[in-house]
């Protein structure tokens, strides 16, 4: 009996095919060591030992029946294509058989799509009340950053008018993603990834986007005004001195007390009181009193963060158009009397009397006139000029 050797076959990926690929057909070179009866070999005797499911294969005789190509025409899923032959499913005219291909590079990896991940950035606050907020966005391999544009986010949360911008890291695979400016209402920032808007540079197209947490509580600052009141007097002597406060929004007005009044002005020791017109919005400022009884001026603002609104959110530093007013306390002068007429002590009366003080003449309307005791007697009145004047007998 005449023995027949075995014949070699190799198997590898085509010169130019490319590798990874999302494209089919893809290519591979088959060689026989010796020309074969092409009808032994079909697309039956091609094993798949990659991790893609459902190949379907397509032979090519290139003539001489020693080299083929060898077409994978389809897949079911994703993953590596690497045909081979097992032995002895081949033979020649003269009834030898294939030993089992060997290869050089018989694998391709097909991949029609490329997974991305959404997150907050791990050091954006959550809630935020400052812009812009960032965002992860690592894809599953590189891509071609042309593809991937702001238009390819969608905005999922309760935030309108969100502006975005996309960050490149350097390598094509992480990049930042931004919510720079909301023209809306605000609220919830929850981006994700459209599926298939971004590609790799072989074709393959993103899987829409997964996440673990990709939500930040957009609650932005809101402003506060401190102004004068419009019927407050300036300069004043008397109290209460009072203030327009008026947030941008209704606040919680638990967090809205004394002690968030920074008093700017020269006057010391100043006593403040609050009073809510009910909107949680609108409040009355009062100075009720100045320990210092030195004239000097009353300035209060308010610092940043120091009260929230209902949803969380902080102040803003206070601003102002006229937030100062003039407090002078009233002087005790001490009066000579040119004339007056004689009263027992104790006597209330209204009199005309003319006084002199450093050396002016006026006259005023005295009122709850009366004589203190003792040597040197005093008398003490009310008038309409000055308030606790001393009158001296003269």
């Amino acid at each position: 009996m005449t023995h027949i050797p075995a014949f070699a076959v190799t198997i590898n990926q085509q010169g130019g095919q490319a590798d990874p690929t999302a494209t089919l057909p893809i290519l591979y070179d088959v060689i026989f060591a010796e020309a074969i009866n092409p009808a032994t070999f079909t697309t039956a005797d091609i094993t798949q030992g990659g991790s893609a499911t459902g190949v379907t294969w397509n032979i090519i005789n290139s003539g001489d029946n020693i080299n083929f190509t060898l077409q994978a025409t389809g897949a079911a899923t994703d993953g590596t294509i690497v045909p081979s032959l097992a032995a002895n499913v081949v033979q020649t005219a003269l009834g030898a058989n294939n030993a089992s291909s060997t290869a050089t590079d018989n694998s391709v990896t097909y991949r029609t799509k490329i997974n991305v991940t959404v997150n907050q950035n791990g050091a954006n606050p959550d809630p935020d009340d400052t812009l812009p907020a960032n965002f992860d966005v690592v894809f599953s391999e590189a891509i071609n950053p042309a593809t991937f544009t702001t238009a390819d986010i969608t905005q999922n949360g309760t935030a309108t008018g969100v502006t975005w911008s996309i960050t490149p890291i350097g390598d094509n695979i992480n990049f930042t993603v931004q919510a720079t400016a909301i023209g809306g209402a605000d609220g919830t920032l929850v981006p994700s990834i459209n599926a298939s808007g971004v590609s790799t540079s072989y074709g393959a197209v993103n899987a829409a986007s997964t996440s673990t947490d990709n939500s930040v509580n957009y609650i932005p600052p809101f402003a506060v005004t401190v102004n004068q009141k419009g019927a407050q007097a300036d300069p004043t002597s008397s109290y209460n001195v009072e203030f327009d406060v008026a947030f941008a929004v209704a606040i919680n007005p638990a967090t809205f007390t004394t002690a968030d009044i920074t008093q700017n002005g020269t006057a010391s020791v100043v006593t403040w009181s609050i009073t809510n017109s009910g909107d949680n919005q609108n409040f009355t400022l009062a100075a009720t009193n100045i320990s210092v009884q030195t004239n000097g001026t009353l300035q209060p603002s308010i610092a940043a963060g120091l009260v929230q609104s209902a949803g969380g959110s902080s102040n803003l530093a206070s601003t102002s158009t006229d937030n100062t007013v003039q407090f002078n306390f009233a002087t005790l002068l001490t009066w000579d009397v040119i004339s007056y007429s004689y009263l027992p002590q104790g006597t209330t009366y209204s009199q005309q009397f003319t006084v002199t003080n450093t050396g002016s003449i006026s006259t005023g309307v005295m009122n709850a006139v009366t004589r203190s005791s003792g040597n040197g007697a005093k008398w003490n009145i009310l008038n309409d000029l000055c308030s606790g004047a001393t009158f001296t007998p003269g």
